[in-house]
């Protein structure tokens, strides 16, 4: 453990991101599961606005993009499908990078 707010905003947001992974592999077999949306849903937020607070605009910009379709989704305005998912875990793979 470090004693860096930066680094630690890094694990957890890892650790976030992880998370997002394993969430969206279970709402492939869920897609009604309001409780796996809202995980993703709240993962991202976390990443968006820890990542304002410690200078990575460019992350928070990007992820709020994300935040804003599963809001949408959470709203049943439209509806979790494939595509959105393998965009979804292509985005954690850019906010992997964003972040390292």
């Amino acid at each position: 453990m470090t004693n860096n707010p930066s680094e630690t905003f890094i694990e957890e947001a890892l650790e976030l991101l992880d998370l997002i992974e394993n969430q969206l592999v279970a709402i492939e077999k869920k897609p009604d599961d309001k409780e796996i949306l809202n995980n993703i849903f709240r993962a991202l937020h976390t990443i968006k606005g820890s990542g304002a607070m410690f200078g990575f605009i460019r992350l928070s910009n990007f992820t709020h993009k994300m935040e804003s379709i599963f809001d949408e989704i959470r709203k049943e305005k439209i509806k979790i499908n494939k595509k959105i998912i393998d965009l979804t875990l292509s985005s954690c793979d850019f906010i992997h990078s964003l972040i390292m």
